[in-house]
């Protein structure tokens, strides 16, 4: 029995036909099948409802920390001002005033962090233990025994990630050290100069662990 030839027409332009849509690759067959558009209207909502539920629900858990938040600044700040304390005293040029100046970088960004929490009384311990464990050596040493003691007193804080990103600061600050050495060494007050900037570099590496 040969098709009739509307059905082989689609139905938009079928004489008497509803407002539906064919399927292309069954009109040859001249059984055309269709879906209406109120179908095909709600198949496409369910599905745009399921991407956009599915797009909230990823950006809710992927959704990140800002990278520099109040924590971290107030760590930083912090940090930066017992560096410029230090290098005040370290300028004197005395064993005592060293070890102050010492005392003080390891203290400070502990009680910044506290600060930046709401609550002091944290980091009383923590600035405690900081300012002895960047008492016990200099530069990297200084740094690893601060980062330990430090990380395994603060609370909220990622242990190895302090003491890696205290260490990093530090060797990355005495390259840039080195490196503006040539050109800036000539400068009577050099030293000054190459101690605040080690000093921004490794305050700025331990505020992004500290506030995390």
């Amino acid at each position: 029995m040969e098709p009739d030839a509307y059905s082989l027409l689609p139905a938009i332009i079928r004489p008497g036909g509803d407002s539906t849509q064919p399927n292309p690759d069954t009109i040859l067959l001249g059984k055309p099948a269709t879906r209406s558009r109120a179908s095909t209207q709600l198949g496409d909502f369910n599905v745009f409802s399921m991407m956009t539920v599915a797009a909230g629900d990823a950006g809710a858990s992927g959704g990140s920390q800002p990278l520099v938040n109040k924590v971290c600044l107030y760590t930083f700040v912090a940090s930066l001002i017992g560096v410029v304390v230090a290098m005040f005293l370290i300028s004197s040029a005395t064993v005592v005033n060293v070890v102050i100046a010492l005392l003080v970088m390891g203290a400070l960004p502990a009680l910044g962090r506290a600060l930046g929490n709401g609550n002091i009384g944290e980091g009383i311990v923590p600035a405690i233990l900081g300012a002895v464990g960047s008492a016990l050596g200099l530069l990297v040493l200084s740094s690893l025994f601060w980062s330990l003691l430090v990380g395994a007193t603060a609370k909220g804080v990622a242990f190895g990630r302090l003491v890696l990103f205290s260490i990093v600061g530090c060797i990355i600050g005495s390259l840039l050290v080195l490196v503006l050495a040539s050109p800036l060494g000539q400068d009577p007050n050099w030293l000054q100069t190459a101690f605040v900037l080690w000093g921004v570099v490794w305050s700025a590496a331990i505020a992004f662990p500290m506030s995390r």
